[in-house]
């Protein structure tokens, strides 16, 4: 596959073994537009209103932080600062029948971690596309029936954080 005729990419997550390749795609494309979860603090860079940290008045303009005089808006860099990052936090279509599915796990372990997903809105039906599933499958199909009830296919590591019992694929429900 040629990189370079990439018009996306999509991060499912901040792991790295779900990043460990962008340098390189960013060598060899590095105007493409990468759709990311948004996080408060991360890899792929933010932005936080400067009232998110305790100002001390009573300091000195000298010792407090940006001078006493904070900028509006505080922006963290990315671990790939060339990058045209573009952070998701909710259901978004990003291109005619191409949506990203933006939740956040409530699991024990993978607590707050923001994941995408990639759905493909086909004549069959969706196409859905996970990372690891961290939020949960059954959140993440919930959120695409709203796009289009009918299914075609689910692809992706669909791990189960927190199950009750564990079962082998040849065990009956």
């Amino acid at each position: 596959m040629d990189l370079s005729k990439l018009d996306f990419v999509v991060m499912s997550h901040r792991h790295g073994d779900h990043m460990g390749g962008l340098a390189y795609v960013l060598r060899v494309n590095p105007n493409v537009s990468i759709y990311a979860p948004k996080e408060g603090f991360g890899v792929y860079g933010a932005d936080l209103p400067s009232s998110s940290y305790r100002r001390d008045e009573s300091l000195p303009a000298e010792r407090r932080y940006f001078g006493g005089q904070p900028p509006e808006t505080l922006r963290f860099g990315a671990a790939w600062p060339q990058g045209h990052f573009k952070l998701i936090d909710k259901a978004t279509e990003i291109a005619p029948g191409v949506h990203l599915i933006a939740l956040v796990s409530d699991k024990p372990g993978t607590l707050e971690l923001r994941d995408l997903s990639l759905v493909l809105d086909t004549p069959d039906g969706l196409v859905i596309v996970v990372g690891c599933a961290y939020p949960g499958i059954d959140r993440i199909l919930e959120t695409a029936l709203k796009i289009n009830p009918r299914i075609a296919l689910v692809v992706g590591d669909l791990r189960l954080v927190v199950a009750k019992t564990r079962r082998s694929p040849a065990s009956p429900r």
